[in-house]
């Protein structure tokens, strides 16, 4: 049983890691458009 609680803490982690990077990413992602559409003008 303590295992099991153990694994499921682990994928539950990762899974916010997951999250937490992927919403750093699409800021990232916002951000550098942002710079390319302000250099165009």
């Amino acid at each position: 049983k303590d295992i099991i609680k153990i694994h499921s803490y682990k994928i539950s982690t990762y899974k916010l890691l997951t999250i937490k990077a992927m919403e750093k990413k699409i800021e990232f992602c916002k951000t550098i458009i942002d710079i390319f559409e302000n250099e165009k003008f």
